[in-house]
């Protein structure tokens, strides 16, 4: 009966504790978002109650990237604290590559390019984040200059574009084009005017998937010259949703066995993959589509020149 009544005791105060530790964890819960409320409004002033909520639980992680965070925006009297504080906390964490990234970042605002760029790099070199989401990164797009060698800020890669240097009037030639691109948009080539005319016969387009971010896509238009010339390199631009790259398609010729008249100028360009699906003619440039080698979508291409 005793033990029983002591057991009763111990569990009665155990729950009451627990009960406690709940409450507790429940307003420092409350605060520490109402602080990050005001933030994202502008009110830096709420950095100080992260501060206070730091010193009483030095352990969370969640309030000490917050409070970084937010030093990070606010003035550089803040900037410099947190600048320090995230050394110090790197020091001796040199594993948590969340705040690594955060510390790259206080890098990049105190002019120290090669540090961030080394914080980055042992992200990167430790698959810690995927370069192209790191890329997207609002703080870091303000440093693409600097940071351009080591991530992919366009958002898509060109991996080789060819076409052959010398043509023949009436046989059949491909364009090639392989692209690495975000999975959540399909590439293009707005049309470009060439001297010479390049009838599109077929159009095949190749994808892979990376990563659960990156696709890779080949483009193969089959091409047949119908007028003979030489044709000087030209800018060609890659779309891809608000992402561009550019590249310079090399000079090329078109040569005629019978010396007979043809066609002169036309234009080089192949549609979105969201275009083609949306056109029902049933005539015109006919297309495939495979995905990991497989066919899994076909029409035709209503190409105008």
């Amino acid at each position: 009966m005793v033990l029983n009544i002591v057991l009763y005791s111990l569990w009665a105060c155990s729950g009451e504790e627990q009960s406690k530790q709940f409450t507790q964890w429940a307003a420092i819960r409350t605060q520490h978002e109402e602080a990050q409320l005001h933030i994202e409004q502008g009110d830096f002033t709420a950095i100080q109650i992260l501060r206070n909520l730091h010193q009483e639980n030095p352990n969370s992680r969640a309030i000490l990237e917050s409070l970084l965070l937010a030093e990070l925006q606010s003035n550089p009297i803040d900037r410099s604290e947190g600048y320090q504080r995230v050394q110090a906390y790197m020091s001796r964490h040199k594993g948590d590559v969340a705040i690594r990234l955060v510390q790259a970042k206080y890098h990049l605002s105190h002019g120290q390019i090669e540090s961030a760029k080394s914080d980055i790099q042992v992200l990167l070199f430790n698959q810690a984040f995927h370069p192209w989401v790191l890329a997207q990164d609002i703080f870091l797009l303000q440093y693409q200059d600097d940071l351009k060698e080591i991530l992919p800020f366009s958002r898509m890669q060109v991996l080789k574009m060819e076409l052959p240097q010398r043509l023949l009037v009436g046989e059949t030639v491909d364009f090639r084009v392989e692209l690495l691109h975000l999975k959540t948009c399909t590439p293009s080539m707005p049309s470009v005017p060439l001297s010479v005319s390049l009838e599109p016969n077929k159009l095949q387009l190749y994808q892979e998937i990376v990563d659960d971010i990156v696709s890779k896509m080949t483009v193969v238009l089959s091409l047949t010259p119908n007028s003979e010339g030489l044709q000087t390199s030209l800018p060609i631009r890659f779309h891809c949703g608000k992402a561009s790259v550019g590249m310079e398609l090399s000079s090329f010729s078109v040569i005629s066995l019978d010396q007979q008249n043809f066609v002169t100028g036309g234009s080089l360009s192949f549609p979105s993959l969201a275009t083609l699906q949306t056109q029902t003619a049933t005539t015109g440039v006919p297309w495939q589509q495979y995905q990991n080698g497989i066919p899994i979508a076909e029409g035709y291409w209503d190409y105008q020149p």
